[in-house]
């Protein structure tokens, strides 16, 4: 029974080495070459993204009239920001999330959550398409976003493992540890200020400082998302990702980054960061 377990454990672990081996270039193609392939790139997820929460809601696939709503205006609010109008974009999100919140006696009970969803999934999309778009070293300031992400998920993991301790949170995600956290932000951090140190930027204390909020941003997307799946009693949102569930399993932590450093970069006057 023990070997069945570990055997199943390693199948799993290789599983999704060999699905991030395949991901992480493409997705970090996509950020370098910018332009239409990253904009496709962004699309494909939303729309992956707002299908699985409309899964958690929706298991039969009963609910047309939200449903479409939320594909429908996800897509469009990416595609106002990707052509360069984010403003927009976001009035189109929250437009149809109210929508979707207010009119949701006529569409059916709890379509209220179709419009919590819709803000979820787009929001942060715009979030990332307008980070990429903020001036010429947009793609410098993704790949330090998607590092910091990245390396707070490894410290978070390993930290956890191998120090254990009290739990952060047992009824939403009983694995995590206080320890996992200090983890997640001490690799976050060293890494956001390492990756910044390198690409030249002029204030690495400030981008170590900006990594701290972006580290436990995204540890607390992963807490967010982990109660959303036990609420709705499953494990993964779908199985689009071998080894990994969804793409909302994938990228809980990265939705909150973005938005979290989005915020920071507007009142910062755009690039915290100050990339030379």
């Amino acid at each position: 029974m023990v070997a069945e377990l570990v055997d199943g454990a390693r199948r799993e672990l290789r599983l999704r080495i060999l699905s991030a081996l395949v991901m992480a270039p493409v997705a970090l193609a996509a950020v370098f070459l910018g332009g239409i392939a990253f904009k496709i790139l962004v699309a494909v997820a939303a729309l992956a993204m707002a299908w699985e929460w409309d899964r958690l809601w929706d298991r039969a696939g009963q609910r047309s009239a939200p449903r479409a709503l939320l594909l429908g205006t996800t897509l469009a609010a990416v595609f106002l920001a990707a052509e360069g109008f984010a403003g927009w974009g976001i009035a189109t999100a929250l437009a149809g999330a109210a929508s979707l919140c207010l009119f949701g006696v006529r569409l059916g009970r709890g379509s209220h959550w179709w419009g919590v969803g819709l803000a979820y999934v787009a929001l942060p999309c715009i979030a990332f398409i307008w980070l990429r778009q903020v001036d010429a070293f947009g793609g410098r300031l993704i790949i330090w976003l998607l590092l910091v992400v990245w390396a707070s998920d490894v410290g978070g993991y390993l930290f956890g493992r191998m120090i254990g301790g009290p739990k952060l949170a047992p009824r939403i995600s009983p694995k995590k540890t206080w320890a996992g956290l200090a983890g997640a932000v001490a690799l976050g951090t060293g890494v956001g200020a390492a990756t910044a140190l390198g690409m030249d930027a002029t204030d690495v204390m400030s981008a170590a400082l900006v990594a701290i909020f972006v580290a436990l941003g995204a540890q607390g997307g992963d807490l967010a998302e982990s109660a959303l799946k036990r609420s709705r009693g499953v494990k993964d949102t779908s199985g689009l990702i071998p080894g990994h569930g969804g793409i909302l399993d994938r990228v809980d932590g990265l939705l909150a980054g973005a938005s979290l450093l989005a915020v920071l970069s507007l009142f910062g006057g755009e690039s915290v960061l100050g990339w030379r």
